[in-house]
């Protein structure tokens, strides 16, 4: 049968199928496991995916009698039921060494690129790179020590000048000043390792106007075409170049600069959500093209029950059957203080997955583009698989 088609056109059709469907066409014969793994397909594949999935991060609270030690990454999908369905659940007990955290602060999320899942583990400084998909990762080296200064945030992107891939850490120290009357300044550095170099490089430390603090979120940055982009205090959003390596601040949207304020993605465009708890609305802003000019392309007046808190977690932009629906993922507390994942179009205002979660276990949850990008083409020599078995996966 793999004879019958000609190369050019299974790859074309491959290219468009969902994930599980290509999983299964690898295990048909070698010649379509050798298509999969050709970098051409992997380039088509991922110009024609988009992030439709989560990626959580689960961590069992160590402290609590009879908790079985292990810490997972989940890979969940919203199926055709509208449930949200896990595709894959990776044990970093597997990992060398084994990513065991005893608090969920340990593991820190950095973000997540083209199939690519970066976190930064705090029990030993150094960084991880994963593909869920393959089962594989490779682990960096720690970052340079840092003395006295402050860690900020990470980022994990890609130049799309370059094609080059980038883990950004941000840091602040303390400016010398002379008269103690005046405001303490804090200098920003940024430290730069590029997949494939072995080595962290340092940048011009620059002073901005204003004290920077990327501390929301855990200090996920969130990417879009060659930027990382993080939520700082005074209401304003630091970019970072990834092709110039230089960065600017610019306002954020919303007219209360006390709301609690979250990025991502929307129409391929930066985005804004901005709520006030007290108030129980919440705004979508999207950043006009090339321009740090705003405008509010959804407001929902209490859209959810005002006696249940809540928190956005992560935007996934063009969902919806194909339309341009977005979906916003957030944590709620139920009934009986149970917590809960809910899923809701924002467009149609309606909620299509509401899934039991014990949040005070998880660290983290992204958005996630499966891919076929394999780690060793940034240099073998790191690179780890989980397991000694082909991946599969379930559901």
């Amino acid at each position: 049968m793999e004879d019958k088609l000609p190369e050019n056109l299974t790859i074309d059709i491959f290219s468009r199928l969902p994930i599980k469907s290509i999983i299964s066409c690898k295990c048909v014969c070698k010649k379509w496991q050798s298509l999969v793994a050709d970098p051409y397909f992997v380039d088509l594949h991922l110009a024609r995916s988009r992030e439709e999935a989560l990626m959580i991060l689960e961590c069992p609270d160590l402290r609590s009698p009879n908790v079985n030690p292990k810490t997972f990454l989940k890979w969940l999908e919203i199926d055709e039921h509208e449930h949200l369905d896990t595709i894959k659940s990776l044990n970093l007990k597997h990992c060398e060494p084994p990513l065991i955290a005893a608090f969920s602060s340990l593991l820190v999320p950095i973000g997540s690129v083209n199939g690519l899942v970066s976190y930064y583990w705090d029990k030993n400084g150094s960084v991880y790179i994963f593909n869920p998909l393959l089962e594989e990762y490779m682990t960096l080296p720690p970052p340079p020590p840092g003395g006295s200064l402050i860690t900020l945030g990470y980022g994990f992107g890609v130049s799309t000048a370059t094609g080059e891939y980038k883990v950004i850490r941000i840091d602040s120290r303390r400016v010398s000043i002379y008269d103690p009357s005046e405001t303490v300044v804090w200098a920003v550095g940024i430290q730069v390792y590029t997949l494939g170099t072995d080595q962290w490089r340092s940048l011009r430390q620059t002073t901005p106007k204003k004290n920077l603090d990327l501390g929301g979120l855990e200090g996920l940055g969130v990417y879009l075409d060659s930027h990382l982009y993080w939520i700082a205090v005074h209401a304003q959003i630091y970019d970072f170049d990834l092709s110039s390596e230089t960065s600017e601040l610019f306002p954020a949207p919303g007219e209360n600069e006390d709301s609690n304020r979250m990025l991502g993605v929307l129409k391929g465009r930066l985005s804004c959500i901005c709520w006030c708890s007290s108030v129980g609305g919440m705004e979508v802003w999207v950043m006009k093209e090339e321009s740090a000019n705003w405008y509010k392309e959804i407001n929902v007046i209490r859209p959810f029950s005002e006696l249940s808190p809540w928190r956005p977690l992560c935007l996934i932009d063009g969902l919806e059957h194909g339309t341009s629906g977005a979906l916003l993922v957030y944590v709620q507390v139920a009934e009986a203080e149970a917590e809960k994942l809910v899923a809701y179009y924002l467009n149609t205002k309606k909620i299509v997955s509401e899934t039991p979660i014990l949040w005070s276990n998880c660290s983290s949850i992204t958005t996630y583009r499966p891919s076929f990008v394999k780690l060793d083409i940034f240099g073998s020599q790191r690179v780890r698989a989980m397991y000694n078995h082909s991946p599969q996966l379930t559901g």
